[in-house]
């Protein structure tokens, strides 16, 4: 309970500071400053909640963003999730100094992987599906682990958009 009460309020409060750290990209110490204090000031009214900046916090924050990132697994690679975990008790110290390292490279890489899988469907939905071809999918991202190369991840992709078809044709036949 105390674990989702914590996300309903650290979560929207990380995500609305990383938007307004970019909006104020051509301003460095001005932004790091506003973003600093943003995120203080919405951390210190929830002192309710009896939590503290350490590495406990780090971890929940770091866990609880990165699946708001990518909640699919279908962005990010594993060998991205292991750059970023050199930040996942970090984010306590990180906050304290105005620094941005981690949101700053979590950045890169989801604005990377977005530009990736937008070139892998678009090139997917070039060819037809071949729904003769026995495959699996897992629909369930808790039982299923990130993509450990480019090309796994680009038959994820595959293997969904199929599926996501095969489901709207059900339904247009179901319809009719």
């Amino acid at each position: 309970m105390k674990r989702k009460i914590l996300g309903f309020i650290l979560l929207p409060a990380v995500l609305i500071s990383l938007f307004a750290w970019q909006a104020y990209e051509k301003k460095e110490k001005q932004r790091e400053k506003i973003v600093g204090q943003s995120i203080m000031l919405t951390l210190n009214s929830a002192h309710y909640l009896k939590m503290q900046l350490d590495d406990e916090f780090s971890e929940t924050v770091f866990d609880m963003y990165v699946e708001s990132l990518d909640p699919t697994k279908k962005f990010f690679l594993k060998e991205d999730v292991e750059e970023m975990k050199k930040f996942r008790r970090a984010i306590d110290d990180q906050l304290k100094n105005n620094q941005f390292d981690f949101f700053e490279l979590s950045s890169s890489i989801i604005d990377k992987r977005m530009k990736e899988a937008e070139a892998f469907y678009k090139e997917i939905l070039k060819q037809p599906f071949d729904f003769d071809k026995d495959e699996e999918i897992q629909l369930d991202p808790e039982k299923q682990d990130y993509a450990t190369n480019v090309e796994v991840l680009k038959d994820e992709w595959r293997k969904a958009l199929k599926y996501q078809t095969m489901v709207r044709l059900k339904n247009m036949i179901k319809k009719q």
